[in-house]
């Protein structure tokens, strides 16, 4: 659930935190040549992926210290697995214990930007999820889509994004021609799996994440880590499709038999005249109650009908993957009732 996050601290709630004592561990921290913060790297983590830390100044306009970057990755490194809400305790827990920052001081670092998202295992390439999806719940949301980058809505605090996770962690690579062992086992372990990053951005400072999640604090964040995937749900609800999405049937002809193919043409023929043009066509032939049964049981074929996926194969999908990290963080008894609860339109 939780990613991408900023938190700020005033330095009064602090006073044990020495900086200068901390970048003498080596492999830990780094200093960036011309930038006023510290990358804070996890030392079990070989990706080197790494957290902006930006330490108080001595000016009394620069009075806290700065915590920013995928608390996610930060822990897990480059990989599709989620934060559960164990590992994303444990996460934020060996932080302070690198900055030497006792973890009951969490109750003073207030998140003014946070990432709430979910790597979804989907059953239809990305693409075309992003381009049935039309809008976010109104006007006041605008379309920030960039073309091959998936799909983006932002308002003025608050933004949705979808795209391919896929791509995004082989684009560094994908077309080199000589490629680490390590690059070669991410391709093949990924190799035509279509998965879904959505995320859900809060920004603004901390009264804007309060009004939300209804909490603002880094300690809040792990006490309250079951509301996370209710908010992540009911913010996904808002999305506006393609009406018309799902409504093309897709044939697989592997193992199939004729009869099997001559009811997907047959119904392909159907949805493309519509069932009402049938009906007057029925009106004029032989045995035309007989005709308009046939083709209403034709419609009903779960075999057929089975092979469309639409807005409620998406919503589907989302609730195994919700379900599953539910299960992980042990918080699935009173989440998973309103999930399943929740009315999706097909």
């Amino acid at each position: 659930m939780f990613d991408n996050t900023k938190a700020r601290c005033n330095s009064y709630y602090i006073p044990e935190f020495k900086i200068d004592k901390l970048i003498e561990k080596k492999g830990v921290f780094e200093k960036t040549r011309g930038q006023n913060y510290f990358k804070l790297f996890n030392p079990d983590n070989l990706t080197r992926n790494y957290l902006k830390i930006t330490p108080p100044r001595d000016e009394d306009d620069y009075p806290t210290l700065k915590i920013e970057g995928s608390i996610r990755k930060w822990y897990l490194g480059n990989t599709i697995d989620d934060l559960s809400k164990f590992e994303y305790k444990d996460a934020w827990e060996q932080v302070f214990s690198l900055l030497e920052i006792p973890s009951s001081k969490m109750q003073y670092f207030n998140i003014v930007r946070a990432e709430i998202g979910l790597n979804v295992a989907v059953k239809r390439p990305c693409h075309e999820i992003e381009k049935a999806i039309l809008g976010y719940k109104s006007n006041c949301y605008v379309d920030k889509s960039t073309k091959g980058e998936g799909r983006k809505f932002k308002s003025n605090s608050f933004s949705i994004k979808l795209y391919n996770k896929i791509e995004e962690i082989i684009a560094p690579f994908k077309n080199k021609r000589i490629k680490t062992n390590e690059e070669k086992a991410i391709l093949k372990e990924y190799e035509n799996k279509n998965i879904l990053r959505i995320e859900f951005t809060i920004s603004g400072g901390k009264s804007k994440i309060e009004e939300k999640l209804g909490y603002c604090t880094l300690a809040d964040s792990i006490t309250y880590f079951d509301s996370s995937y209710l908010f992540f749900w009911d913010s996904l609800l808002r999305l506006e499709f393609d009406k018309n999405w799902g409504d093309n049937l897709i044939f697989n002809p592997e193992g199939k038999q004729l009869r099997e193919l001559i009811k997907y043409l047959t119904i392909e023929g159907i949805r493309k005249n519509s069932l009402d043009t049938i009906k007057q066509w029925a009106k004029k032939m032989k045995h035309g109650r007989n005709v308009v049964y046939s083709i209403k049981n034709l419609l009903k074929d779960n075999s057929i009908e089975n092979n469309s996926y639409g807005e409620k194969g998406f919503y589907k999908d989302v609730k195994i993957q919700m379900i599953y990290s539910m299960q992980k963080s042990r918080c699935i008894i009173g989440n998973v009732k309103k999930l399943v609860r929740t009315k999706v339109a097909a």
